[in-house]
């Protein structure tokens, strides 16, 4: 089976952080998102990663080596983007052969056994029940939860059931006759070639797809999403050591490389590697690798990788490799 991850977005809506860093690979309890993902996946037979990729490429390259765990990785380039069916399409040449296939949207995060549902050896994707189906694409689905029809961001909808970026085939072939005859027709939502509706036109031809429920699915759109999300991960990664003249108040993750000094740290903040915290109250936040924040009293931020904080007791969404300081840098 290989594995799509479409990841060639800009994250608009996780700037400044996006500026520099894919938001796929935003860091939370030690990983970042797509590790968590992967996490979720592993222990499935996987013969190749595909990353989908086009906004600053090159970090994902250099983040990852060559491979997943041992597992191949290849990239494939979606220079415009013209929509999840596209993104997806830009992977068939990687096909010799007709198999299995998992896609997964590269800041998608969950909790949900994918491994058994794909020993069943059927075609299904995920769903999850939304108060705000106007949102997102909806399933329609009989009394056997198989999907009769696909409506991207109806306006109105009698379904509650979003679908939430994780889509499995056991032909891989087959998904890409359909996404191939909404290109040749031309078929778009809201301008562009959309996942929902090859998928609803597989349905409509005959197709078997079934909808799978999973509870615990997590959005990272905004800083408020992701420092909600990351509070979940930490309850489930709670590590930290001792430190010089310090309180840790649990749930937290503070890498073993990082140095904290006389400071009360927690519940829920994520400290990564190298990062230097002394004389500071910090709760709520996640802190990049190699950042350094002194006499810091901040809850619900986000602090960019190799940042530096000295001295101003606000709460920020400070980007990677930004610098605040008392009076202004030296």
């Amino acid at each position: 089976m290989k594995v799509i991850i479409p990841a060639a977005g800009r994250g608009t809506r996780l700037q400044p952080h996006t500026f520099s860093i894919p938001k796929p690979l935003i860091r939370f309890a030690g990983k970042s998102m797509l590790e968590h993902i992967i996490d979720n996946i592993e222990k499935a037979k996987i013969s190749e990663y595909i990353f989908i990729v086009g906004y600053l490429k090159e970090a994902f390259v250099k983040y990852f080596d060559g491979n997943i765990n041992g597992t191949k990785l290849s990239y494939v380039d979606q220079l415009e983007q013209k929509g999840l069916a596209d993104a997806i399409y830009k992977a068939k040449g990687l096909f010799k052969k007709d198999e299995e296939v998992l896609i997964i949207l590269g800041d998608t995060l969950f909790e949900a056994d994918i491994v058994k549902q794909i020993k069943k050896d059927e075609s299904f994707i995920c769903v999850h029940k939304v108060d705000n189906p106007d949102k997102f694409g909806v399933v329609y689905i009989d009394e056997d939860e198989y999907i009769t029809d696909l409506i991207e961001k109806p306006k109105e909808s009698k379904s509650d059931l979003a679908v939430v970026g994780i889509y499995y085939f056991n032909s891989a072939f087959s998904l890409f006759r359909s996404i191939d005859f909404i290109l040749n027709n031309n078929i778009k939502t809201a301008g562009e070639f959309q996942i929902t509706d090859a998928l609803n036109y597989f349905v409509k031809t005959g197709g078997k797809l079934r909808a799978v429920t999973i509870d615990k699915w997590y959005d990272c759109g905004n800083r408020e999403k992701l420092i909600e999300t990351q509070r979940l991960y930490i309850k489930r990664y709670n590590k930290h050591m001792l430190y010089n003249n310090s309180s840790i108040i649990e749930p937290v993750y503070i890498d073993e490389s990082a140095i904290v000094e006389n400071s009360i740290i927690g519940p829920y903040v994520s400290i990564d590697k190298n990062a230097f915290i002394k004389n500071s109250i910090i709760s709520d936040t996640i802190i990049g690798i190699s950042s350094h924040l002194e006499n810091a009293n901040i809850k619900s931020s986000v602090v960019g990788d190799e940042s530096r904080y000295i001295n101003i007791p606000e709460s920020i969404d400070l980007g990677s490799k930004s610098e605040i300081t008392k009076g202004g840098i030296e």
